[in-house]
């Protein structure tokens, strides 16, 4: 009885331990500095101390048990039955994973865009929806924006990064790639909720926006009353824009929006990008602002409008 107390208090610390370090590298003043570790981190040490939960939670009910069999003990346990339900929600997330193979499209020598031949094998990618992907299962999984065309099978996803993960994945374009889980809402599925809407947008967040331009372009195609869709404005800045997304993205976004603000970050540098969207606000009336950036950009634009009266909205950083 006394090692079998002597054994959980042990384990408690231990697992005191793994949950502060994950809570540690999840702080926002690390998080940004060591993305890399805290993927590593929290996966790693959450199995440990799912691990370390049921060896805990076997011995605490076995040294209770008495002249009762351990294997009833075990049966009647809320903490066994909690523990359960618990792995099994967390395994099922994983019993969704796929390897795809995948077509890659070099865009510039800092972006590819990855064709996947269909759909999420569990969902659809509708427009405002993101898919989590891997180059390896036990590695880092990241979420990126799907870019699905009216009337095609499957969708696309631009990978645009000079650093970390996606760095490795735009040198060594891959052939297959882990899909993870459904398709999951972002916060562009607002967008139909106004009339009207500026969308602030830098470097590569340009591909969230890329679904809800091509389903705008293909209902002005199709000869769809527009009054009926929304209208949106564009304000993007990138360093060459055309060079590194094509001149494809270009037009299209010229195509939804005419008067779009595309600034090339190369020559000017970062343009003020709250006073631009304030001012093509005012000028076109828009309803609400969404923006699509780091975390800096998303802070400064959102806060500074919304302290202006206007509606904004912008992803969780890391999201």
């Amino acid at each position: 009885m006394q090692h079998a107390a002597t054994s959980v208090l042990v384990i408690a610390y231990l697992n005191l331990i793994l949950l502060l370090s994950i809570l540690l590298f999840s702080r926002p003043i690390f998080r940004p500095l060591f993305r890399g570790h805290f993927e590593t981190t929290m996966r790693f040490a959450g199995w440990t101390s799912l691990l370390l939960f049921w060896i805990k939670a076997g011995l605490f009910v076995s040294s209770r048990a008495g002249l009762e069999p351990v294997s009833k003990a075990l049966l009647k346990s809320p903490s066994i039955w909690l523990m359960t339900v618990t792995t099994i929600s967390i395994l099922s997330t994983w019993f969704e994973v796929r390897k795809v193979p995948v077509k890659t499209y070099i865009l510039s020598p800092h972006a590819i865009r990855l064709d996947f031949c269909a759909s999420s094998p569990l969902g659809k990618a509708v427009p405002g929806t993101a898919v989590r992907i891997s180059s390896s299962l036990l590695g880092e999984w990241y979420t990126f924006p799907t870019i699905a065309q009216p009337g095609q099978e499957g969708f696309s996803v631009i990978v645009a990064n000079p650093k970390g993960w996606a760095a490795g994945l735009v040198a060594n374009p891959p052939t297959e790639l882990y899909i993870r889980g459904l398709p999951t809402t972002g916060f562009m599925r607002v967008i139909p909720l106004f009339r009207s809407m500026l969308l602030v947008v830098s470097g590569s967040g340009i591909a969230a926006l890329l679904p809800q331009l091509y389903a705008l372009d293909y209902a002005m195609l199709c000869g769809r009353d527009m009054r009926a869709m929304p209208r949106l404005r564009i304000l993007w800045s990138a360093e060459d824009p055309e060079g590194v997304f094509g001149r494809e993205v270009v037009e299209l976004i010229l195509r939804v929006d005419p008067w779009a603000v595309i600034c090339d970050k190369r020559g000017l540098g970062r343009p003020d990008m709250l006073g631009t969207a304030w001012r093509l606000v005012r000028e076109s009336g828009c309803e609400a602002v969404g923006v699509v950036g780091s975390q800096g950009l998303v802070g400064e634009v959102v806060y500074g409008l919304e302290s202006r009266g206007v509606p904004a909205f912008g992803a969780l950083w890391s999201s």
